[in-house]
């Protein structure tokens, strides 16, 4: 719906019409054509959500969530994600799945979980069809089921959400759910990697290094991993420092290596830890 102005909405507001409740509750909250004034927002979206409105009775949950303008209240978050994603609002299902998944407002429970992630992924968000293949390829409250996994990473990753598109990638490079095919494993990981999700731009250049499912190339396999590594993705860090140690890719450098490690290290990197011990004992006998 058009209003001329956020005057002429809570005039209809005011008349008691639910859409234009939400908007002027929106309105109110972002400070978007009035100045900002949260009380007001929080009457409305209210109002709205009182009248059955679901986008409003999920905003409405999400400032009982966040506690930033009235006082935290998970049981009341919940129960208004509830009332909107009984509506089938799909951004709601995932709220309520979530919910469900750690507890808040309601006690856990992984199948309602999983329950209400389908509800969203079956209308096509793609969030949540990754989160429902990554139940389902876990085994997280539902039956493991890799091979119907993968069809979701599919589903979300033909949106274009990079966690997806990362995940059907492994699915590709494991033959988990999937014939193992890893020219297209390397296909994912590009697409992911092109929107600079770390873990897709390490994996990538994992198979650039070896030469698996694409020619070889420890130049670009390098720059990948410092590319995620500036994302301070510990992995790729890692990778970072090897590149260093070896001169694979760059030229050799033990002090960019130590460096590389111990960044990786701090976090708690195992085989980061292990590197720099390795390098330390290497500098004592040296």
């Amino acid at each position: 719906m058009n209003y001329a102005s956020v005057a002429e909405a809570e005039a209809l507001a005011e008349a008691g019409d639910a859409v234009a409740q939400n908007f002027v509750a929106a309105a109110y909250l972002s400070g978007s054509g009035i100045a900002a004034d949260p009380s007001r927002a929080l009457h409305w979206f209210t109002a709205a959500a009182e009248q059955g409105h679901a986008a409003a009775q999920n905003d409405l949950a999400m400032l009982f969530a966040e506690g930033a303008i009235v006082p935290r209240d998970d049981e009341q978050a919940f129960f208004w994600f509830r009332a909107a994603a009984q509506q089938g609002l799909a951004v709601a299902c995932v709220n309520v799945a979530r919910c469900y998944g750690e507890g808040l407002g309601t006690s856990a429970d992984l199948a309602q979980r999983v329950y209400w992630m389908a509800r969203a992924a079956e209308t096509g968000h793609a969030q949540a069809q990754n989160e429902l293949g990554v139940a389902l390829l876990r085994g997280f409250g539902a039956e493991r089921d890799p091979a119907t996994a993968a069809l979701w990473f599919r589903r979300s990753a033909e949106q274009g959400f990079p966690h997806a598109q990362f995940n059907l990638a492994v699915c590709f490079e494991l033959g988990d759910g999937v014939a193992v095919d890893t020219t297209e494993a390397v296909r994912w990981y590009e697409r992911a990697a092109d929107q600079a999700f770390p873990p897709a731009m390490n994996n990538l250049g994992m198979c650039l290094e070896m030469g698996r499912g694409v020619e070889a190339n420890l130049e670009r396999a390098f720059w990948l991993f410092r590319g995620a590594a500036a994302m301070d993705f510990p992995p790729a860090e890692y990778n970072v420092g090897r590149c260093f140690e070896r001169g694979a890719g760059v030229n050799a450098n033990v002090d960019e290596a130590t460096l590389w490690y111990f960044k990786a290290a701090r976090v708690g990197h195992e085989a980061s830890i292990a590197a720099l011990a390795r390098l330390q004992r290497a500098d004592a006998t040296g």
